[in-house]
Order: C-alpha cells, then sequence, then structure tokens
C-alpha cells in the first residue's frame, strides 16, 4: 500500500482511470453497445469507492443504474438512491440536483411514479438552479412539465416547458431546442392550444432536419397529424398520419405502426366513416394481437 501510495500520490491514476471507465461507458451506450455499459460503470464504482470521491462515486452510480434500470429496474432504484447519498455527502449542489433530476426521469419513464418524480425535481431545481447549470435547469424544468402532463395538468405542464424552453434558447444547444420545443407542442396540444402546438412542432422538425436526426421525425409528423385533426383539417391529418406511418415501416419500428394505425382509425371515426375504423383496427389485431 505505501508503495502503491509513492507511485500514485493522490490516487490521481486511479481517479484519472475511473473517470476514463464512465467516459467509456457512455460512448459504449451512444454506440448502441448496450451490454458493455453495466461492466464498465460498475468498474467506475469499484475505483471511486476505493478512492472515496463521494463526486465520482455519484455520477458512477447514476450511469450503472441508468444501465441497469430496463433489467432491474428494483437494483437501479438503490443505485439512484445511493448516487443521492453521495451527492449529498459531496456538498456540491450540481452533483445533488443532477442525481435527482436522473432519479425523477427513472421514476417518471421506468416506474410511472409520478409523486415520487416530483418529490425528487421538488428539490432538485433549486439545487441545479443554485449550481448555475442553465442546460441542466432547463431540462429539469421539462421533466417538470413532463410530471404535470403525466398527471393531467396541461396548463402547469405548458408553462413549465415553455419556461425551460425559453432558458435552453439562451443557450448553444440546437438538440435540446428541438427536444423540448417538441415537449412543449405536446402541452400546448393536450391544452388543446393548436395554434401554439403547430408553431412549436414546425420549429423542432425544421431543428430535427438541419441536424439530420430521422429519428425523431415520425413522431414528431404523428403528433402534428392530431394537431391537423384538432383543427378538423382531415386531409391534412391523413397526409402527416401516412407520412409518419411510412417512416416507421421503413425503420421497422412496430409500436410506431400500431399508433400509425390507431390514428389513421381515429380520423376515420372523426370522418364518421366507422367500417374504416373498425377495418384498421382489426388490421392491428390481426398484425400485433399483443397492441
Amino acid at each position: 500500500a505505501a508503495a502503491e501510495g509513492v507511485l500514485d500520490p493522490g490516487g490521481a491514476l486511479l481517479r484519472a482511470q475511473a473517470w476514463a471507465q464512465i467516459g467509456a461507458a457512455a460512448l459504449a451506450f451512444d454506440q448502441g453497445d448496450r451490454a458493455a455499459v453495466a461492466p464498465l460503470a460498475q468498474a467506475s464504482v469499484t475505483l471511486f469507492a476505493q478512492l472515496g470521491d463521494d463526486d465520482g462515486l455519484t455520477m458512477a452510480l447514476l450511469r450503472l443504474a441508468f444501465a441497469v434500470s430496463a433489467a432491474d429496474p428494483q437494483r437501479a432504484g438503490v443505485l439512484l438512491r445511493q448516487a443521492q447519498q453521495h451527492a449529498r455527502t459531496a456538498g456540491d449542489p450540481w452533483f445533488l440536483g443532477l442525481a435527482l433530476f436522473v432519479s425523477a426521469q427513472a421514476l417518471l419513464f421506468g416506474q410511472g411514479d409520478t409523486a415520487a418524480a416530483r418529490g425528487c425535481m421538488a428539490e432538485a431545481l433549486p439545487a441545479l438552479q443554485a449550481s448555475g447549470d442553465l442546460y441542466l435547469l432547463a431540462h429539469g424544468t421539462s421533466t417538470l412539465g413532463l410530471i404535470e402532463l403525466a398527471d393531467g395538468h396541461p396548463a402547469d405542464a405548458l408553462a413549465a416547458v415553455e419556461q425551460a424552453l425559453a432558458l435552453v434558447r439562451t443557450l448553444a444547444d440546437t438538440r435540446s431546442v428541438a427536444l423540448i420545443a417538441a415537449t412543449a407542442a405536446d402541452a400546448a396540444r393536450c391544452q388543446e392550444e393548436y395554434a401554439r402546438a403547430a408553431e412549436l412542432y414546425s420549429e423542432s422538425l425544421a431543428l430535427y432536419h438541419d441536424l439530420g436526426n430521422r429519428s425523431e421525425i415520425p413522431a414528431i409528423l404523428h403528433n402534428q397529424g392530431y394537431v391537423a385533426l384538432g383543427l378538423h383539417d382531415h386531409a391534412a391529418a391523413r397526409d402527416l398520419f401516412i407520412a409518419s406511418l411510412r417512416r416507421q415501416q421503413a425503420a421497422g419500428n412496430r409500436a410506431g405502426m400500431v399508433e400509425g394505425l390507431n390514428a389513421l382509425a381515429a380520423l376515420a371515426v372523426a370522418q364518421q366513416r366507422p367500417e374504416r375504423a373498425a377495418r384498421l383496427l382489426s388490421e392491428v389485431e390481426s398484425h400485433w394481437p399483443e397492441a
């Protein structure tokens, strides 16, 4: 141990190795190598625990929780709570805000527990405000909007996400503007503010086109179709639903195809064509009975 301290005074090499493991885990996730993420994140957890580095351990635990959340949500919950504990010990509002923000997203999207997610965000947002990180503050505020939307409060959701959008517009981050504009559009549509929703969806769609991001476009076209349906423009709704469905078919996205056929069925109902609606729903049932 003495020799190790001489060779690596203060654990600088171990710390660098641990952060490199987190970086490698993030890269593996971005490249779609999900199997590699958990081992890399676990290695960084072990190293940061050995070093007694609460900041690093918070980050490593969050990465590991994210990696195992789909397969083992119970373990992910334990890891997230551990990350919060270490963030509190570290005493840095940025780490605490991040840990609570990630926990809120896991609770919202993984478990549908809006009450617990709301509790996390109530503490996360002041911490992120104190940290001065406008990027995380914007995404955190947008997440609060999603919680409001899930709880059936579209007006509160729209207010929160519009605030998030105003924040993120001050940053040079086109991807975040595209994402949060689409979320604001969803809230506006649920509030039946169709003109605002149409404006925001169009902005998001244009930005995703500029970014070369094709994966988000089918969902936006689909939602634009519902805006057109809300405005009783059945021809536009049909064109948008079909454009979205074709993209989902090309991508082999079964869930997207089901949503597309259901949307066309909703359009048929609005057009007072019950036979066509029944035929479309029957097609969904015959191809994807689990839908």
